[in-house]
């Protein structure tokens, strides 16, 4: 019969896997929804009667920037992530062989590379949410006074 510790190691170790699953998703729906927020604003800059007022180009011009920041940011989170992970293996290899070899990439350990991959993942949130604001707004802008 399993012990409480057994069963709690269990737990634990399906929830982590849990939650670093759930952080892939993560990621990669805020990649994919920045992609196609500049996707959209490109499409919209090839149309001749889209943006007549100086304010709403430029603003425009900032969401499409700010939405290609989040994307840039996703793409970082997932290459410090990953990083994250191959060293994090080979530290617990070594920690299991009794081998000393170094766990770093960059200067750079598995520690701080989740703190990157978290800090990215929380400014390309607030670049997507601020970016797909601007975008939407400037949108609404130049079509709204053709509906009336």
């Amino acid at each position: 019969m399993a012990s409480k510790d057994d069963l709690s190691q269990a737990r634990y170790t399906r929830w982590q896997g849990l939650a670093l699953a759930q952080f892939s998703v993560a990621i990669g729906l805020i990649s994919a929804l920045a992609v196609t927020g500049v996707g959209a604003g490109l499409s919209l800059v090839q149309s001749p009667d889209f943006m007549s007022v100086l304010i709403w180009k430029r603003t425009f011009a900032i969401s499409i920037f700010l939405l290609y920041a989040a994307s840039t940011f996703a793409l970082v989170t997932v290459v410090a992530r990953t990083l994250d992970f191959r060293l994090t293996a080979r530290k617990a290899r070594g920690a299991s062989s009794g081998a000393s070899r170094s766990a770093t990439f960059l200067k750079m350990g598995p520690a701080t590379l989740g703190k990157v991959s978290w800090g990215c993942f929380w400014i390309s949130c607030a670049l997507l949410v601020f970016g797909g604001i601007a975008l939407a707004f400037s949108v609404a802008c130049t079509y709204l006074p053709l509906l009336w």
